[in-house]
């Protein structure tokens, strides 16, 4: 069934794709909008304080293992929270590990309500997860068409009945 003689039928290949770029776009739109939520909540109950570097982590790589170009690194950050408790909070991946080297001081915001939730003060961080919930949103709509554009090609160019 979705295709005749072999042969993929259009209405086939465009829900495949839908139902693809669908699968995609709730996986990024998800984690852009979790992105999204942590950074408003920094936003809105953020404290600004200096914290040190004391751990940079590298991140499971992507592609091939041998390959500098696709790793990222997590600094691990501490600091102290207005109560004077130590908290450590892990920033947004680098590609680069001597971008934040242990020992170094960064300003960062954390979220009081949530100190492990922070990111550095004055960087574009803060418009990543805006990019990942714009782009999850663009999947969806796109599958949408794409779906759409199926059902009117199968309307056009129905299976043939079944022999038997």
């Amino acid at each position: 069934m979705g295709s005749v003689g072999g042969q993929l039928t259009r209405a086939r290949a465009f829900f495949i794709l839908a139902a693809f770029l669908a699968v995609a776009g709730l996986l990024v739109g998800n984690l852009g909008l979790r992105g999204v939520l942590d950074t408003n909540s920094v936003l809105a109950n953020g404290e600004v304080v200096s914290a040190t570097v004391v751990e940079v982590r590298q991140n499971r790589e992507a592609g091939n293992r041998h390959s500098d170009s696709n790793r990222t690194y997590t600094p691990i950050v501490s600091f102290e929270v207005e109560t004077g408790a130590t908290a450590r909070a892990n920033l947004p991946a680098v590609d680069d590990p001597d971008e934040l080297p242990v020992g170094e001081t960064v300003e960062i915001m954390y979220d009081r309500t949530s100190p492990s939730n922070a990111v550095i003060t004055g960087g574009t961080p803060l418009l990543f997860p805006y990019i990942g919930l714009g782009a999850g949103i663009a999947s969806l709509l796109a599958a949408a068409v794409l779906a759409i554009r199926g059902l009117r090609a199968r309307a056009k160019d129905p299976l043939p009945p079944l022999a038997g």
